[in-house]
């Protein structure tokens, strides 16, 4: 899901959230953690950050960005 949507998909799943089981959120961009927690506490989240970035060179192609590993 794109990271604007983060807040409404934890609000749906926030009654599974506890000790025991976790919210694992893995996504691209910044500000899932801070949306997250606005819903279920700090404490019951885990996290994850990817980038990878690219350049579209048409409406077909795509160059990839930098050599990392995710």
């Amino acid at each position: 899901m794109k990271s604007q949507d983060t807040l409404a998909a934890v609000q749906d799943v926030a009654h599974l959230i506890s000790e025991s089981c976790p919210l694992l959120c893995i996504q691209t961009g910044l500000g899932n953690l801070e949306a997250a927690r606005e819903i279920v506490p700090e404490k019951h989240i885990l996290l994850g950050i990817t980038y990878m970035s690219g350049i579209a060179l048409s409406d077909a192609r795509v160059k990839k960005g930098a050599l990392a590993k995710t």
